[in-house]
């Protein structure tokens, strides 16, 4: 399978950016393992009082290289009998002379002889002994008396290593590996050890003892030959020697140590030992071994716990994550919340551990998350966050609960503060809150756990600058969070619920009617939104908005013709169709050419869903019959897929039908608007939307007791003619009264 077909799978690319993702927030669990570790160097002065997290078992290198150093001493080097060592001398030295007398007869110079003797044997030859070489000695008689000497080297050991190597390998002994034996030898014991390369003065001793009666310089010669060129018999073997201190060594148990938990290591202000750093060194190690366990862990956790959430949203509560935009700004929100509380565990107390004292509650900026979520989804999704990312922090940090609480209740006021923000300037009041709690919570740590007054200054002051500086970086993230959701703030609906906006003063002057149509649609809907617990600022501002596609060929909607004719009247029933469905796309296109939020352009299409058009539709069967297809005569859709899309949907149909009822009397309104909305019920136009039978009550209540409020019956004001005829009258009865 190809890579371009594996990503034409939308599971597989949700699969497959999920599990990247999760890789992600494992590497950022990791920050506080990573960076917690101790990085002392002897001599150094500790800055807090370090002490060890878990049972710790360690070795102790130091006390088991002594031992093994000890353990090397008994260990005696192996040395090898060479059978044929005579053999290989005296080759080697009947083929010196082969080369030698060869040179010679060539007429070569001494010194010619003598460099092509060292490149060929790697040995110098002094000139004095090649000169007598060439004095006359035939080659067989010196080979005669070379024979003889390489005899003598049965009764000698001759090792193949120099005096002082011997001396390092061994003290008491070496074992000699002979006849497929091993025997333990004492070098003392033996009388003729010639170390390599051969001892001048064992050989000399030899040679008075066997040429007392010749020459010097032929004895000199003989000498220098033999020590040279002959092959010790004894071979030091290191593969064999290596391999049983190999396996000797492995056999010594190292010396550990042990530190149990919470056992203290370093105190403050102590200058660090060459003991105390291996037993740091001890505890980073073991944070190495168990850190990626730890982390796999949590991470798992923390996705059950995730899943868990989002479940119980989408059973009960009909989910809080509407789009990808809202889901990624959770993870964007996840991540900076998981990070910096990794910073504050692992850099902020490793360097400042006066600071461990205080709740961490207090460095951490739960309140800019919080108060995101709160404006750009809703309130309620932003308490459920604030508790998942305060447990996130708790089993990252694992900090004590009072951290927890207090992350938890600066978190939710802040979230009601920003609830209820109408400026964006507002929020600072969510920061201020959030650091009044936090101040109370560090008093009550503080009498809990006698911290010191320079403790608390420092909390204060670090709870300020956090619940300040939430405030002003969630005024910096709301623009960019916006951008990436496609989900609008409060502060955006705030400012397109101006009706003095260019979209709406166009539509006032364009489309009055229509204008006046949207404007009371809003209040119907923005009432019947909140009663039932929906997005009512959202669904004004989507009604305001959902018929913007009329400003062009206004003329054409019943609302704007103002007794001017029924322009409809002169064009067939499939072109009036035709341009009232145009409405929804040229909204759509305004919408988006002014800057629309996603959230509100959906009010335009979804607002009429696909409901027939039934006047037009009426009209094209009295004219053609059975030719016409039904389907034709739909809008395009789709249905309201939100609760304030299908509020929009019935106000605008309730309102349309309030316009033309004669006798509004409130049991009339009240007829009108259940018919009315159990008619789109039947009809499945609220198939899709989330809005239940009690909502729809609920619903039906607030448009009834609007209507009845706008269409309620007024008494007849008297005109200026009625009140004349009454004061005459009144004047005429005094009259009458006096006489």
């Amino acid at each position: 399978m190809s890579i371009k077909v594996f990503f034409q799978n939308s599971v597989r690319r949700n699969i497959l950016f999920s599990t990247i993702l999760f890789i992600i927030f494992l590497r950022i669990l990791s920050i506080p393992y990573i960076s917690s570790k101790y990085t002392y160097h002897e001599g150094d002065i500790s800055r807090e009082d370090i002490a060890s997290i878990k049972y710790v078992l360690y070795i102790d290198h130091e006390k088991t290289q002594f031992k093994i150093n000890e353990r090397k001493k008994t260990i005696h080097p192996i040395f090898v009998y060479q059978k044929d060592a005579i053999k290989k001398s005296r080759n080697r030295l009947y083929g010196f002379l082969d080369f030698y007398y060869d040179e010679f007869k060539s007429k070569k110079s001494i010194k010619q002889i003598s460099n092509k003797i060292n490149k060929r044997y790697n040995v110098w030859i002094s000139a004095n002994s090649l000169r007598i070489l060439s004095k006359g000695y035939s080659k067989n008689y010196i080979k005669t008396h070379m024979n003889f000497l390489t005899s003598l080297f049965k009764d000698i050991v001759y090792l193949n290593v120099s005096k002082q190597k011997f001396k390092n390998l061994t003290e008491d002994y070496f074992i000699l590996f002979k006849d497929q034996e091993e025997r333990r030898i004492k070098p003392a014991a033996v009388k003729k050890l010639v170390y390599f390369s051969v001892d001048n003065i064992k050989i000399r001793k030899l040679l008075l003892r066997r040429y007392r009666n010749r020459n010097t310089q032929f004895k000199e010669m003989l000498m220098e030959l033999v020590s040279k060129l002959a092959v010790p018999n004894v071979v030091y073997d290191i593969e064999r020697s290596q391999l049983r201190e190999e396996v000797l060594i492995e056999k010594i148990e190292p010396v550990m140590h042990s530190l149990k938990k919470g056992q203290i290591v370093v105190r403050k202000g102590d200058r660090i030992t060459k003991q105390q750093l291996m037993m740091l060194k001890a505890i980073n190690k073991n944070m190495e071994h168990t850190s990626y366990s730890d982390i796999l862990g949590l991470g798992f956790l923390i996705l059950v716990f995730s899943v868990l959430i989002i479940y119980h949203s989408q059973r009960y509560y009909g989910g809080f994550i509407k789009n990808a935009g809202s889901a990624y700004l959770i993870v964007l929100l996840l991540f900076f919340n998981t990070i910096f509380a990794a910073f504050v565990f692992g850099f902020l107390f490793k360097h400042f551990p006066d600071l461990k004292e205080i709740p961490l509650g207090i460095f951490v900026p739960i309140s800019i998350s919080s108060m995101c979520i709160a404006l750009i989804i809703n309130e309620r999704t932003a308490f459920f966050f604030t508790i998942f990312f305060s447990f996130v922090v708790l089993i990252i940090t694992k900090t004590d609960y009072l951290s927890f609480g207090l992350l938890v209740g600066s978190g939710f006021v802040s979230v009601y503060a920003a609830s209820r923000s109408k400026k964006s300037i507002d929020l600072w009041k969510g920061g201020f809150y959030a650091f009044l709690f936090s101040f109370f919570c560090l008093i009550i740590h503080s009498a809990l756990y006698k911290t010191s007054f320079s403790q608390v200054i420092y909390g204060t002051i670090g709870g300020f600058v956090n619940g300040n500086l939430s405030a002003v970086i969630t005024i910096g993230l709301i623009p960019f969070f916006e951008s990436i959701t496609g989900i609008p703030t409060r502060f955006k609906l705030l400012e397109l619920a101006d009706t003095n906006s260019p979209l709406l003063r166009e539509m006032l002057i364009e489309a009055p009617g229509t204008y006046s149509h949207s404007i009371l649609v809003g209040n119907l809907a923005e009432t019947a939104a909140e009663n039932i617990g929906a997005n009512a600022l959202l669904t004004r501002v989507g009604s305001y908005y959902h018929d913007i596609g009329k400003i062009e060929k206004s003329e054409y909607f019943a609302e704007n013709q103002q007794g001017n004719g029924n322009k409809h009247d002169d064009i067939k029933p499939s072109i009036s169709k035709s341009i009232l469905i145009s409405h929804i796309k040229r909204g759509l296109e305004i919408g988006k050419k002014s800057g629309l939020p996603d959230v509100v352009l959906d009010f335009i299409p979804e607002h009429h869903g696909t409901s027939l058009i039934k006047y037009f539709y009426k009209q094209a069967l009295d004219i053609h019959g059975t030719q016409v297809n039904k389907e034709d005569f739909r809008y395009p859709g789709p249905k309201p897929q939100s609760k304030e899309t299908a509020i929009v949907m019935l106000a605008d149909s309730v309102e349309a039908v309030s316009r033309v009822l004669k006798n509004p009397t409130p049991q009339r309104i009240e007829t009108v608007v259940t018919e009315m909305i159990r008619n789109r019920f039947l009809d499945g136009d609220l198939n899709e939307s989330p809005l239940t039978l009690r909502d729809l009550t609920i619903i039906a209540a607030s448009f009834v007791k609007i209507l009845i409020a706008i269409h309620h019956v007024r008494v007849e004001y008297p005109d200026d003619e009625h009140i004349k005829n009454s004061e005459k009258a009144l004047k005429q009865t005094k009259k009458e009264k006096k006489k």
